[in-house]
């Protein structure tokens, strides 16, 4: 997953990690030691889809790593709204969004969210993967370029 912190499989993640947030440094971090990363002036973190749900969740991660530099995020079709759908599925109950209490345990994405979000939201801090949420506890500025249905 985009914020997983699961540097392990295990038969409980079908031998799968989930480790983007994990992913996500160690690029940070080799852009920064090997292209001089760090002293860009300007650095915009985009995706499309899931894509933007990571952006969303790592844009201040990325601002906290590079603190001379001007962050900031452009997520493009990672905002979806579980109230408003044009997919039957969603409107029959049938899908598990991405920020169930379950699927937040298998992602170990804890790490990824914000943490005055977790704070706010104690036991239910889960939902704090939905933009709806997070939005809210962001940092950094972003551009959200949204529509109904993805991009697709």
């Amino acid at each position: 997953m985009h914020i997983g912190g699961r540097a392990e499989a295990s038969a409980a993640t079908w031998g799968l990690y989930f480790s983007g947030r994990v992913n996500f440094a160690a690029i940070v971090d080799s852009l920064k030691a090997q292209h001089g990363l760090g002293d860009a002036n300007t650095a915009l973190l985009s995706g499309c889809s899931a894509g933007a749900i990571g952006a969303f969740h790592s844009v201040d991660f990325l601002a906290e790593h590079l603190p001379s530099t001007n962050v900031r995020g452009a997520p493009q079709a990672g905002w979806f709204f579980p109230n408003i759908s044009v997919f039957p599925a969603w409107e029959k109950d049938e899908y598990v969004p991405p920020y169930d209490p379950k699927t937040a345990g298998l992602y170990n994405s804890s790490g990824s969210l914000s943490a005055r979000c977790q704070a706010d939201y104690g036991e239910s801090s889960y939902l704090c993967f939905s933009e709806d949420v997070a939005f809210k506890y962001l940092t950094s500025l972003v551009h959200v370029g949204e529509n109904a249905a993805d991009s697709q």
